[in-house]
């Protein structure tokens, strides 16, 4: 099963205010954040931000231009182009297609709660549940994509509390148009690529094409010569990777000497067997896998 995606929109300040939050587009404190900051964050503004913001790989990006223009980070381009090279296109016609690359824009956001639960018996045991929750999920996606032409992902929220259905408007034909070098995109580079930035080029710019022409793309970011100013409200719109920022410190105490060790046999035993692993051996490392999700592997 592909993993379901969410689309989030950040509010940052600087450290001193240390003052952020994290939401989900649908769930806003529009009344709270103009309270305390004097913004209106208006249903249009919310509207215009999501569909300006793209998914792209396994990351994000923006549309920066009404022609299909987008924005995004050079790791998410690696295989449109040698990986080493940079590369730039004068005019559209060098624009190079990124095989296998999709950017999708999530184009509506609805509560399905009641059609996911409707199956639900109060008797039914867990697996009997479960296989009707799924069931139902599958139907709407199906039911959805049917009638909309879109790509349909129920997405679950709060631990089942509550099911959205996410509404995708897919683009297959994905061209780049700019890329810097490797070494200047990943310029001091380390494995830690968000809590410790460094100073690299980590930009591309593509082009989402549709019928063979650009896209078109009322929806986008513009561009400020300016910037930011210092103590500025800030928002950032993406599909951010799962966070631990409702973990205690007993959590993250607990999971660390277990995450790692476990990490570090699995990577162990790909390289060891190669292609050729065993049955066993992939027993063994989807045993482990299952156990660290759990917080129980010792070694």
């Amino acid at each position: 099963m592909k993993p379901k995606v969410i689309l989030l929109v950040w509010m940052c300040l600087p450290p001193a205010s240390a003052d952020e939050g994290m939401w989900l587009f649908q769930q806003f404190p529009q009344d709270a954040v103009q309270q305390k900051y004097g913004f209106e964050a208006t249903s249009q503004f919310l509207d215009h931000l999501r569909l300006a913001s793209v998914r792209i790989g396994g990351g994000s990006g923006a549309f920066v231009s009404t022609h299909g223009l987008l924005l995004t980070n050079r790791h998410l381009v690696s295989g449109c182009s040698a990986r080493q090279d940079s590369f730039y296109a004068a005019a559209e016609a060098d624009e190079s297609r990124c095989a296998g690359l999709e950017a999708s824009v999530l184009v509506r956001i609805e509560d399905v709660t009641k059609q996911v639960k409707a199956g639900n018996r109060e008797s039914a045991t867990a697996a009997k549940a479960l296989e009707a929750r799924n069931a139902g999920i599958a139907r709407i996606e199906s039911e959805c994509a049917a009638s909309s032409g879109n790509t349909c992902s129920v997405v679950t929220l709060f631990s089942g509390g509550r099911y959205d259905l996410y509404r995708y408007r897919k683009y297959t034909d994905v061209r780049l148009v700019f890329a810097p070098e490797y070494a200047l995109a990943f310029f001091g580079r380390e494995r830690d690529s968000l809590t410790y930035l460094r100073y690299g080029l980590d930009i591309a710019f593509l082009r989402a094409y549709e019928n063979g022409r650009p896209a078109a793309t009322p929806n986008y970011l513009k561009w400020s010569a300016a910037g930011a100013k210092d103590g500025e409200l800030v928002f950032a719109a993406g599909n951010p990777a799962t966070t631990a920022v409702s973990y205690t410190h007993l959590d993250v105490y607990k999971r660390q000497p277990v995450r790692r060790p476990g990490q570090r046999y699995i990577a162990q035993a790909n390289k060891r067997s190669g292609t050729g692993m065993d049955s066993r051996m992939k027993l063994r490392i989807a045993w482990i896998e299952l156990t660290i999700r759990d917080g129980s592997f010792h070694g």
